[in-house]
């Protein structure tokens, strides 16, 4: 259980890895519920510890992690003013290990992040806990159906976020 969760918060700070691949055999050991609860903990410490790095050791180390062309173009859109809604849509919209560096070199109230964090990992960790439960099962339709909810809601919150970054640099 400790290994899951270790990779599973890996897999929330760096992009070449992806603790979804274990969640049928987490799944196969501790159940769905069992599986959802040490997923979500891995992803939200992940979460915390890459938050804390760009809190703590800045844009030296996260540079090396995250092109820093775009980390300045998210300062610069997020910025130190943004409501909760526009932190919550820029957790969902991008992958995953992206805005705990991010809001951490801002100096982001971490409460606020970490609330942020959360809420956005929740659907996640239920569709990965599906999708895997799916591919055990063998059912491809379900499987695929699953896939396909989660990439549209990415989509749908991306769009989002453009749209609210979009509204607050024409204000």
């Amino acid at each position: 259980m400790v290994l899951f969760v270790l990779l599973s918060m890996v897999s929330a700070m760096v992009a070449f890895f992806s603790s979804a691949v274990f969640a049928p055999i987490a799944i196969y050991a501790w159940g769905k519920a069992g599986t959802f609860v040490l997923l979500w903990l891995g992803w939200l410490l992940g979460g915390i510890l890459s938050f804390c790095v760009g809190r703590f050791l800045g844009r030296s180390v996260v540079g090396m992690l995250i092109d820093e062309q775009k980390i300045a173009g998210w300062e610069r859109e997020l910025g130190a003013r943004s409501r909760f809604i526009h932190i919550l849509m820029f957790q969902a919209a991008v992958p995953s290990e992206i805005p705990g560096y991010v809001l951490g070199i801002l100096r982001y109230r971490f409460s606020l992040y970490l609330a942020a964090l959360a809420i956005t990992e929740l659907p996640y960790a239920i569709a990965t806990v599906y999708l895997g439960e799916s591919f055990l099962e063998g059912e491809s339709t379900v499987f695929i159906l699953l896939g396909i909810a989660v990439i549209v809601l990415g989509i749908f919150l991306l769009k989002g976020v453009r749209k609210l970054i979009g509204r607050r640099n024409s204000s």
